[in-house]
């Protein structure tokens, strides 16, 4: 297990005026612009979305809760569709919360005081599991080196 030391410097996201901010609807309405910052909720319905969405250059997910996972699905989906642009991950987040939404592919946290407590939690050397970061799990990442 990482000591806080070791562990990468996480700050809060920082706004990019030269995006538009949109909220999904929003960003349908308006053509789906790819040059956009695009809001969208853990609860929206984003199947038809998807396709477009990954070609964005910046998307904050909020949370409604913090027992609410669907930002965590969004997330996931949109790091195996491709999506290379800065998640945010904004709304009812616990600092201890940061290990599993960096694993699903959240780049930062939108409220500087939860990303200051989060950095200061210590993380982990290794994962077991693949996730959006690390596409091998760790028996197969161990017999690779091995090898």
């Amino acid at each position: 297990m990482e000591t806080p030391e070791d562990s990468p410097e996480l700050e809060a996201a920082p706004v990019n005026a030269e995006l538009a901010p949109y909220t999904l609807a929003e960003w349908t309405e308006s053509g789906k612009p790819v040059n956009a910052f695009v809001t969208i909720a853990g609860g929206d319905d984003l199947h038809e979305h998807y396709e477009a969405l990954v070609k964005v250059s910046c998307i904050r997910i909020l949370f409604a809760g913090f027992m609410d996972g669907r930002g965590f699905s969004h997330a996931g989906k949109l790091r195996q569709l491709g999506y290379s642009g800065q998640l945010i991950a904004g709304g009812d987040i616990l600092a201890d919360q940061w290990v599993f939404l960096n694993r699903c592919g959240f780049d930062t946290l939108e409220d500087r005081e939860t990303a200051s407590d989060a950095s200061a939690l210590p993380g982990f050397s290794q994962t077991y599991q693949a996730d959006a970061r690390e596409t091998m799990p760790l028996l197969l990442r161990k017999a690779k080196t091995q090898a």
